[in-house]
């Protein structure tokens, strides 16, 4: 449902920018509407709504006056929907109501609270479960970065013919995906996938100063019929909030900047008798300083970035946790990430990407909280917990190497080594590791 609103809003939004002739701004209309931005995020809302309580007949859409007092008496709980739904689900929805509000006219900053108040209206008024503190930062913030990446793109898919300059690269790569099960890769399970990268804007150039002027993501999809791995196996995104050129030689560029970030992972066994996901993670509202710089020779060209995160909002795997569908911690901490690519005569691309992730979580998800949960004396939709009391490290390594073949044409291959430490107050540790290996046909747009 969520996905026939996109495209009703991306074609509305067609007709509107279509009628533009100068060159992108923030506003796109002389004068920013305050009831279109609204009336989108209601109709959002209410489209969605009746989806759910009409065509789906989901129980928590049967709200009626007494189920919204009761959400307003008991305020914001951390909820137990799955992983997919509040860490991917809910921003892909804040991105529709972002994308309302900057199709109306305003601006990036301007549009947040718009993201912010469908997220409001949502939790409060459309379901009679209580509303979730971490659907309101995912829906808000990350929402934030999915609407302006769908936004740029509309953009620029409609104006890439009349534009002097407009950069953007994205890049389809269809292959097979091998994902071990667990640290032994002499077994595990083959997957069509589909990846998408892109990256939008110039990396180095701080004149265009404006959120997201530039920024980089990728996505994987899971194809054909098989019910072992989620849709989306993986999903990043990092976008330049703001930025300053700095002094360097000859050749030489450097940039410095806060950028927002988003980073999302989800894996399964391969094996249908495993309950648990394989490796679960989510770096969902996150933000940070940034160092990117760029060295080009005669026959190649050295790009090093390096990231420093505040995640205020991340989840991880926890196999001891078990409320109603979720089976994750959430907490908060930060992330170090270390992304290299050196470019070999515009032919052979090698990369390499490492990324450090640390969740702590204030929970009380104690023995006793648990057992009073799978006895029925605590209703699971009330527990308001962020999980068992601990901390995790989390850790992606992933070498590729990409060659160009001819055109547009290209061939990819990579490997990635992800894994996770967890420790718990009232629980016993717990860990994983896998490996996966991709083989694919790249093809650049």
């Amino acid at each position: 449902m969520k996905n026939f609103l996109l495209i009703i809003l991306l074609a509305f939004s067609a007709s509107r920018l279509s009628a533009q002739t100068t060159d992108y701004c923030d506003s796109l209309q002389s004068r920013p509407s305050v009831w279109a931005a609204s009336g989108y995020t209601i109709a959002i809302n209410g489209a969605v709504w009746a989806y759910d309580r009409y065509i789906q007949k989901s129980e928590f859409a049967k709200i009626n006056a007494k189920t919204i007092k009761n959400n307003f008496k008991t305020g914001f709980v951390w909820d137990s929907d799955r992983l997919a739904t509040n860490h991917l689900g809910h921003p892909f929805n804040g991105g529709l109501y972002f994308l309302a509000s900057r199709m109306s006219g305003f601006n990036f900053w301007q549009s947040l609270p718009f993201s912010t108040a469908g997220s409001l209206i949502w939790e409060l008024f459309a379901e009679k479960e209580p509303p979730g503190f971490n659907d309101l930062l995912a829906t808000s913030l990350t929402g934030a970065a999915f609407g302006e990446v769908m936004h740029r793109g509309l953009d620029y898919v409609l104006h890439r013919n009349s534009r002097s300059r407009f950069p953007l690269t994205l890049n389809l790569t269809l292959g097979d995906r091998f994902m071990a099960d667990g640290a032994d890769i002499t077994h595990g399970g083959h997957y069509p996938t589909l990846s998408l990268d892109l990256e939008y804007g110039d990396a180095f150039d701080a004149s265009e100063d404006r959120p997201f002027d530039y920024f980089f993501g990728s996505t994987t999809m899971h194809l054909g019929s098989s019910n072992t791995q989620p849709l989306f196996g993986a999903m990043s995104i990092t976008g330049r909030l703001w930025g300053k050129e700095l002094e360097t030689g000859e050749n030489a560029s450097a940039l410095f900047g806060i950028w927002q970030q988003y980073d999302f992972y989800h894996n399964r066994y391969a094996r249908e008798d495993e309950a648990n996901p394989l490796f679960n993670f989510s770096e969902t509202v996150a933000a940070g300083p940034g160092l990117m710089f760029r060295q080009e020779g005669s026959s190649a060209t050295l790009q090093q970035a390096l990231f420093a995160d505040i995640i205020a909002l991340g989840a991880v795997e926890n196999p001891n946790l078990f409320i109603i569908e979720r089976h994750y911690n959430m907490g908060s901490g930060f992330a170090l990430k270390s992304l290299t690519s050196i470019n070999l005569w515009e032919r052979i691309k090698l990369s390499f990407q490492a990324k450090v992730f640390y969740l702590n979580t204030w929970g009380n998800y104690t023995s006793a909280a648990r057992t009073d949960v799978e006895t029925g004396v605590l209703d699971p939709l009330y527990t308001d917990t962020m999980g068992d009391k601990g901390y995790s490290w989390a850790f992606v390594l992933s070498p590729e190497l990409d060659i160009n073949v001819t055109g547009h044409w290209g061939l990819r291959l990579s490997a990635t080594r992800l894994g996770r430490d967890s420790r718990y107050k009232y629980y016993p540790d717990s860990k994983a590791r896998t490996t996966e290996f991709r083989l694919g046909l790249r093809y650049t747009l």
